[in-house]
């Protein structure tokens, strides 16, 4: 994955995952960073180049954005915009205009959370350009507002929000019973998880596991529990299986 940091006067993305990921700094104010960006996405054909633009690129975009929509076919490529909206008008045109600029791209509009739960957003949900969006098989979702410690740990900290976030994933894992029906949308079985972080439960509480493997039930808990629990966990380790072949990285 490359990432494209576009916001030259205030990097807080490039910041936060530089030593994460392969990124680079390309300025889209002038037409020339445009030509840029297209011979960049060329020449990382084979990767998933993510695009972070800066507010004020919307007047660039008016002018410029017909480089990059016209040379989408020819990069074999499909570009994603995910349109972040608060609840005011403005946000709305400026929607309208990239669609305009851009009318190739797969617009996917975010309501941010932070100004509101999703019915607070009237503006946009009852709009005609939120019709348009989804006619062309784009989608509308809401991000959650984010926990004033993560948020704190992504702006003051410019750390990652998978870092800022794990701290928070492994006490929500160690205080999470193996009774419960789930965990973080996932079914909660004992076995081996098929994926870094997933948990496991063991002694009745999830455990993480960052090898694939969960720790081994107690001998005297696995001697008290007979052919039953052989059984139970035959059955838990299907179901692990099947909710593994499910997960994305």
């Amino acid at each position: 994955m490359l990432l494209v940091e576009c916001d030259t006067s205030n990097p807080d993305v490039w910041k936060a995952y530089k030593e994460e990921v392969e990124t680079e700094l390309i300025d889209l104010d002038e037409a020339d960073g445009w030509i840029h960006l297209v011979n960049t996405c060329d020449r990382r054909s084979d990767s998933v180049v993510v695009i972070n633009t800066a507010a004020r690129n919307n007047l660039a975009v008016k002018q410029y954005g017909s480089t990059l929509d016209s040379s989408l076919e020819e990069l074999g490529s499909q570009l994603i915009a995910l349109w972040v909206i608060n609840r005011q008008r403005d946000s709305l045109e400026l929607l309208r205009e990239f669609i305009d600029a851009v009318a190739k791209a797969g617009v996917q509009v975010v309501r941010n959370g932070y100004f509101g739960e999703e019915r607070k957003f009237e503006l946009y949900n009852g709009s005609k350009i939120r019709e348009e969006v989804e006619s062309r098989g784009g989608k509308s979702i809401t991000l959650p507002d984010l926990a004033d410690r993560v948020a704190d740990d992504i702006y003051v900290r410019r750390i990652s929000l998978n870092v800022s976030a794990l701290p928070q994933y492994y006490s929500d894992v160690a205080n999470t019973p193996a009774v419960a029906p789930e965990f973080n949308g996932r079914t909660c079985a004992s076995g081996c998880p098929g994926a870094a972080f997933a948990p496991c439960c063991v002694g009745g509480k999830c455990q993480t596991s960052t090898t694939g493997q969960c720790p081994a039930v107690a001998a005297d808990a696995a001697a008290d529990t007979g052919d039953d629990a052989a059984e139970t966990g035959a059955d838990a380790a299907d179901a692990s299986t099947d909710a593994g072949a499910d997960r994305r990285p």
